[in-house]
């Protein structure tokens, strides 16, 4: 008949859930089952050949329920079946519930704040005092409901214990809610019924108590932990049977309730019979002689075998225990084996006399251990519990010691078991007591899917596996994550493109939940089903650039500006797969050679550009007809000029009927003119005017009856606001190193101009550092590189991966650049030939120079305590002291002359720079001579003139800059050019010389190179010569170091070489002010 408790139950599980717990019951689907305390798990087969992982919690009248199967509200049928099992297995349950019938148990779903196996605190009755049920289910399940309890450790092995002068410590503690305490608040415990934290006696189980009292009142207690004699240590035991927490350093003690007793086996034979005296476990065999150990009692002995203990009840002497365990065979005749029978029957002698057949004696081993490792995923966490399988013999937790095994009992494998623990930790499992014994969990990401990715298989190989249907739902949607892209709606300025993305198992994942670990460059996102996706550095970059280049996006629709059209069809190649729009077959014809459109030119213009300017125009004119805007990044003298006015007149021609909108070009004020010039020689028929003088407003007024406006940078700053309404065919930046600042006001008035195309000529697109790059696309492809700070965070790193990124970059910018040399294009280009000329200083050069580099190094040893950018400008005055006093003290300002007393000293770079253009005078050469001090080359003017030898001037104030050049190209009877390398070093034609000398240098060899190049260009027939002269064993030689770097960067980021160079940082700094001082020592000294 059906108890009162199973009709409950029935009630509770509802007809259906009741009649499948009954079926699983009956196949034996409960794979096992384990109780700790009013905690029970088991683990239920279910039909998928998998497991549920079943958890129910007594707490207070209530049964609290959890499944992995996930069933809500009620008791499903895997835990009807688990309660099934138990009440069948523990029947002192079912007596207990059948005998506290009076309040109904209810189910209840547990809260995430209560846990299987954390109950809330108890509420107190109205007397504080807990009802006799409550009581009871405490004793029954042998834990009380607050997180109480106590632990025990024996010092050292327990070995024989059999006079009160050998003792055993015992060390214990006790934790309360949480938290460790000492276990000498057991005597406040056991004295006064509470203790510090509001620990109280009653909060321990009746057992926890019961040994707390004896250890108290009969153990001698030491510092912290007690003593006991061997009477006092069997007590212990006594009130210690069944504990689970009670160890040694070995392991687990095991204090058995099952008696062993004495027994004499009788071997017969025909005279009598073999008689062997053994202890025998009833059901079970004799103890192994060679391992059992013995604490001695008042009544019995306590019988051990590794950490596993039996009662022997009876007071013997210790000499026939001996006389037991050494168990040595003795031969009775049949008269004495009567005797010993009738001795043994009449209880006189205590001990049963069997046959030996039927009582073997126990063989002990250690059992080969395989781990099992049952795992569940749920609520964004692994959890997972670690067993142990001795030959289909399951354990968990720290008991049993002992598997018995026929007649033989098999010991734990306490080291393999700890590898395996060591093992799930390495794997970043953290663990946790629970209930039962250690339970562990996994709740980082990365972890996860470290796990997921190596571990698990790992584990695989030797361990058994199993895991819950929600482990093996969220481990198949973990994994790489997965992108589709589709084409949507374009126009001829954008684009949209519907890019899907799903996890390993194909289930859609909202953009919304991986965008911010994606901007912060995470590579295991956490998703909200509790899945992982990893998203390596490659898609994360991928994923980065179609969040930051989208200009709209909902759900999984972006929509891009045409300019993406080129980083985004390399970057999304390989998921194009059928994806077909304009804006491919765009990229694909700008990246295409045999894509570039034909220029419709007046033939007399076509027959004076040579073959790369033709090209140069087409290219300019495909871009025009992408929609796109470019740098035209020629090297100086391959006539940038020339092509630009070439696209220029070729987009008014095709127009000629529509209503004209003029083109604008912006360049430095020394090349304004030098426009004027080209225009008019090569397209007289454009009308072109120069925006200068005080008639600059009716000029920009009238800016629809012109085709062509030329102003300066300066000047465009100050009539920025009469440009507002204009818009314009062409906006044209010449040496744009003008904007590469995108905080001055240069950068920001150029960017406010409206113009259909915009075009950048420089030879140096990039001098300094990368920000520069940005800069010039800002005002070409506004959003093109992200903002400012993207671009920052994207690609001006110092890291292992700048390299590849700056690679990226350079792939990104290239179809927008051309850039060709004169090695590639201009064959016929005499040579330049290159060199370095040193010299020594002077001594009271020497002497000056010394003092001076040693007051910028003092400073800067100071600086580097503390923030170097405070003084910054400090240091570069001193390193411009530096410099002067390598050109001429007389540089200098006066009062530093005057202090140091040098007033007059010569030079030995002046002197060395005379003799070699006095050299090349006298070989027919005609010399540019270029300094960055205007001091310098008025040092030449008198030298020149009291020579006799006929010069040409020019610096930043000289007015009739194009008349001075002019007249040096055409007349050889001037030799020489002085020019400040600012003023003259960009757009002038000086190929009427054929020597540069170049006396000082400036951090940045392009500005150098840009000098070389008024001479190195179309025109000249004779090979150039260019000369630096260099201070020996100065900063003038890291000035020169200096600027190769600056020129690999330029070099590199052109080609997509990698790059790792930057503006000029603190390191330079020292680069240039200390290093040099000991390479200085080191040649010095002839090493």
């Amino acid at each position: 008949m059906a108890s009162a408790v199973h009709r409950q139950l029935s009630r509770l599980a509802g007809k259906k859930n009741w009649g499948r717990g009954l079926k699983l019951l009956a196949e034996g689907a409960v794979l096992d089952l384990r109780r700790s305390g009013r905690l029970i798990e088991s683990r239920v087969a279910n039909a998928s050949g998998t497991f549920e992982l079943v958890r129910l919690s007594f707490i207070k009248e209530r049964i609290a329920c959890r499944c992995s199967c996930r069933q809500p509200g009620e008791l499903c049928d895997h835990a009807v079946a688990s309660l099934l099992q138990l009440l069948e297995d523990e029947p002192d349950v079912l007596d207990f519930l059948e005998r506290h019938d009076e309040a109904p148990a209810t189910v209840f779903p547990p809260t995430d704040e209560e846990k299987p196996g954390t109950p809330p605190p108890q509420a107190p009755t109205p007397d504080g005092i807990r009802g006799p049920r409550q009581e009871a289910l405490e004793s029954l399940f042998g834990k009380s409901d607050r997180a109480a309890r106590l632990e025990l450790v024996i010092a050292g092995p327990l070995i024989t214990m059999e006079s009160r002068w050998r003792k055993a410590r015992i060390e214990a503690s006790i934790s309360h809610r949480g938290k460790a305490y000492s276990g000498t608040n057991m005597k406040r415990l056991v004295e006064l019924g509470h203790a510090a934290g509001d620990m109280q006696l009653r909060d321990f189980s009746p057992q926890e108590q019961q040994i707390m009292r004896f250890l108290v009142r009969e153990a001698d207690m030491v510092g912290t932990a007690f003593q006991a004699t061997a009477y006092d240590m069997s007590d212990f035991l006594h009130t210690a049977a069944g504990f689970e927490r009670l160890r040694t350093a070995g392991g687990q003690v095991r204090v058995h309730v099952q008696r062993a007793d004495l027994v004499l086996t009788v071997k017969s034979n025909a005279s009598g019979g073999l008689v062997t005296p053994g202890l025998r476990l009833p059901g079970r065999g004799l103890l192994p002689r060679a391992h059992v150990t013995h604490i001695a009692g008042r009544g019995g002995y306590w019988l051990g075998v590794d950490r596993e203990f039996w009662w022997l009840p009876g007071v013997i002497p210790s000499p026939w225990l001996r006389f037991f365990l050494k168990g040595e065979p003795t031969e009775l005749a049949r008269a004495h084996l009567t005797e010993l029978e009738e001795l043994c029957t009449s209880a006189a002698f205590p001990a049963e006399l069997v046959p030996a057949e039927s009582a073997p004696e126990l063989v002990s081993r250690t059992g080969r251990c395989k781990p099992v490792l049952c795992l569940d995923w749920h609520h964004k966490r692994i959890s997972a519990t670690l067993e142990f399988d001795y030959d289909g013999q399951r354990v968990k937790g720290p008991t049993p010691v002992i598997l018995w095994e026929r007649r033989r009992f098999v010991t734990r494998d306490d080291n393999a078991e700890k590898t395996s623990q060591r093992s799930l930790v390495s794997a970043g499992f953290a663990s946790q007591r629970e209930g039962m014994g250690e339970r562990y969990t996994m709740e980082a990401p990365e972890t996860i899917a470290a796990f997921l990715d190596t571990d698990l298989g790992r584990l695989g190989k030797s361990w058994l596996l199993y895991w819950t249907p929600g482990f093996s739902e969220l481990r198949q949607r973990s994994g790489m994550l997965k992108m589709t892209v589709g084409q949507g709606e374009e126009t001829p300025s954008w684009f949209e493109l519907d890019c899907s993305l799903t996890d390993a198992d194909d289930q859609p994942i909202l953009w919304d939940d991986i965008r911010r670990p994606v901007m912060k460059g995470r590579q295991v996102v956490l998703l909200p089903s509790g899945a992982v996706v990893q998203i390596p550095k490659d898609r994360q970059r991928l994923l980065r650039l179609l969040l930051r280049r989208a200009v709209e996006h909902e759900g999984n629709r972006f929509r891009f500006g045409i300019y993406s059209a080129l980083p985004l069809g390399e970057a999304l190649s390989p998921y194009l797969s059928g994806v077909a729009g304009r804006w491919l077959t765009l990229r694909e014809r700008l990246l295409s050679p045999a894509g570039r459109p034909a220029v419709p030119l007046p033939g007399r213009i076509r027959e004076q550009l040579r073959g790369y300017q033709d090209e140069g125009v087409s290219w300019l004119r495909l871009l025009e007809e992408c929609g796109f805007h470019g740098i035209l990044a020629d090297e100086m003298g391959l006539g940038k000029t020339v092509q630009a006015l070439s696209i220029m007149a070729a987009t008014r021609l095709r127009n000629d009927s529509s209503p004209p909108r003029p083109s604008l070009v912006v360049c430095p004020t020394s090349l304004v003119e030098n426009w004027a010039v080209e225009a008019e020689r090569f397209f007289p028929m454009m009308r072109t005017t120069t925006v200068r003088g005080s008639d600059r407003q009716p000029i920009i007024s009238r800016a629809g009856s012109y085709d062509l406006l030329i102003t300066s940078y300066a000047l465009l700053r100050r009539d920025i606001a009469q440009y507002e309404s204009i818009d314009l065919n062409y906006l044209v930046l010449d040496e744009a190193q003008h904007i590469k600042n995108p905080l001055t006001v240069n950068a920001k008035t150029c960017k406010a101009l409206r113009a259909d195309h915009r075009l950048i000529l420089t030879g140096t697109p990039v001098e300094n550092s990368l920000s520069e790059v940005w800069s010039l696309f800002d005002f070409l492809l506004p959003g093109f590189l992200g903002s400012r700070q993207e671009f920052r965070e994207e690609y001006e790193i110092e890291d292992g991966l700048a390299e590849n990124r700056v690679r990226t970059l350079a792939a990104h910018i290239r179809p927008f650049i051309l850039r060709r040399t004169k090695t590639q294009v201009l064959q016929e280009l005499p040579p330049k030939i290159e060199q370095v000329v040193y010299c020594e200083l002077a001594p009271e050069q020497r002497l000056l120079y010394d003092r001076m580099h040693r007051h910028g190094q003092e400073m800067l040893y100071e600086l580097r305590r503390g923030g170097w950018k405070d003084r910054r400008f400090e240091l570069l005055s001193i390193l411009l002291r530096l410099r002067q006093i390598c050109c001429h003290p007389a540089l200098l300002p006066q009062e530093i002359q005057n202090a140091s007393r040098l007033n007059g000293a010569p030079s030995a770079k002046e002197e060395l720079a005379r003799e070699i253009i006095l050299q090349a005078l006298d070989d027919q050469h005609r010399v540019l001579v270029f300094s960055q001090f205007v001091g310098v080359l008025s040092l030449f003017r008198p030298w020149l003139e009291e020579m006799g030898i006929r010069y040409e001037y020019l610096d930043g104030s000289t007015r009739d800059r194009q008349e001075r050049v002019d007249r040096f190209n055409s007349d050889s009877g001037i030799p020489v050019f002085l020019l400040s390398l600012k003023a003259g070093g960009t757009g002038l034609n000086l190929t009427g010389a054929d020597t540069v000398l170049h006396y000082d240098q400036w951090w940045n060899p392009m500005v150098e190179d840009q000098a070389t190049d008024r001479t190195h260009r179309i025109g000249q027939e004779r090979p150039v010569t260019a000369l630096k002269l260099v201070a020996r064993h100065t900063i003038e030689e890291r000035v020169l170091a200096l600027q190769e770097s600056k020129r690999e960067l330029f070099d590199q980021l052109l080609s997509g070489a990698p790059t790792k160079l930057g503006e000029l940082t603190a390191e330079d700094l020292e680069f240039l002010l200390l290093r040099g001082e000991e390479d200085s020592a080191r040649e010095a000294a002839g090493q």
